[in-house]
């Protein structure tokens, strides 16, 4: 048979018009028929044919070719398949169905391009073949479709054998590892009833440790409240005698300036008395005047220094017991510091100890894991 092909694209054709738009799926379905360059329908044996459209508004679902054999290319917008139909299609026949899934509210264009559409097959048969090579040629070609199943069914006899065997091998794998977590569960419970315990004692010495502390604060704060009340008995017997100090001091001088007064009236009143008379012993009263103001003004000065020595005595006596009560203090807060860092080191040592066990347990299990993959690993390795 003489082979007609014909190519063209799409828009020297019409358009096709075998779509159905269903809006319950929101689908369109395009049916495809072989159409000439003038647009009508024409019978074809193969060809090719390209459908473009527009991902944008829609979205391929499926190609059905309706023919003997058809190799199909996909691509962003387009879809190619070439075909073969043995007894051929005829004119109205549908060489392929297309459905898209609408994906925006647009219309819908879809462009059919017709690279190839054949009429017939360009073959050349050698008209003198014997029946009995063809006959032969079939004979051989059942006998190797046998030979191949038969080669198939010991390959899935052995695939069958290899899995059981894997699924033995699983079954013993299983029962190792249930052996390891059940062992290593024991020694999860056995670390977890160790840390419990350690915790009891950790408490209980820090709760011993913690009464020893608050007797030894409740001890500091009756000293340090026994020492405050010293210090204010020592302040208020201190305020007392300084006060009778004074107060005798200020007698005292009161009394030496009443004396004096007194002498002045007297030296005054015969100063006068001189005066009037003329006496010529006044230089003398003058002299015995002067003598009797220097020895009041030496007295007054002796009192006030005495007084004074007296009162600084009795406030450093003061001063040294309060130093005392303080330097009693100081070494009682340090002792108690002291106690507070020896604690505090012996709770670090035993965290440290706890930390370590932690760990040790840790790495057992670690190990334990380790070794059951390493199990693991060892088996399907025999198993490959």
């Amino acid at each position: 048979d003489v082979v007609k092909t014909l190519n063209w694209n799409a828009p020297s054709a019409q358009p096709n018009s075998g779509a159905i738009v269903d809006k319950d799926t929101n689908t369109v379905t395009v049916a495809i028929t072989a159409k000439d360059a003038n647009g009508f329908n024409v019978g074809t044996t193969n060809g090719v044919m390209t459908v473009n459209y527009d991902p944008a508004v829609q979205t391929l679902r499926n190609v059905v070719v309706h023919a003997d054999y058809s190799y199909v290319v996909y691509e962003e917008g387009s879809v190619t398949f070439a075909y073969v139909k043995v007894d051929g299609f005829d004119a109205n026949d549908l060489v392929a169905t297309l459905v898209f899934d609408l994906v925006a509210d647009e219309s819908v264009s879809v462009n059919v391009e017709y690279k190839e559409i054949n009429q017939g097959y360009d073959l050349e048969i050698e008209e003198d073949v014997e029946a009995s090579t063809l006959m032969q040629a079939l004979a051989d070609l059942e006998a190797a479709i046998l030979a191949g199943d038969q080669d198939l069914a010991r390959q899935i006899a052995a695939v069958q054998g290899a899995l059981a065997s894997c699924q033995a091998g699983n079954a013993a794998l299983a029962g190792q590892i249930s052996s390891v977590n059940n062992a290593l569960r024991e020694l999860i419970e056995k670390v977890a009833a160790d840390l419990e315990t350690a915790e009891t004692e950790l408490t209980e010495a820090m709760n011993a440790g913690d009464a020893a502390l608050d007797e030894k604060i409740t001890a500091l704060n009756t000293a340090l409240e026994t020492a405050v009340a010293a210090t204010n008995v020592a302040n208020e017997t201190l305020k007392e005698e300084l006060v009778a100090m004074i107060q005798e001091s200020q007698a005292t001088l009161q009394a030496a300036v009443e004396k004096v007064a007194a002498d002045l009236a007297a030296a005054q009143k015969e100063l006068s008395a001189a005066i009037s008379s003329g006496d010529s012993a006044l230089d003398a009263k003058i002299e015995a005047l002067n003598t009797a103001l220097n020895t009041a003004k030496a007295a007054l000065e002796a009192a006030d220094e005495a007084a004074k020595a007296e009162l600084a005595a009795q406030i450093n006596a003061a001063s040294n017991t309060v130093e005392s009560a303080i330097e009693a203090l100081t070494k009682e807060l340090a002792d108690v510091k002291a106690a507070l860092e020896a604690k505090n080191a012996e709770q670090d040592a035993q965290l440290a100890k706890l930390n370590t066990f932690i760990t040790v347990v840790c790495v057992i299990a670690c190990l334990g894991v380790a070794g059951c993959a390493a199990a693991l690993v060892l088996v399907l390795k025999k198993k490959q």
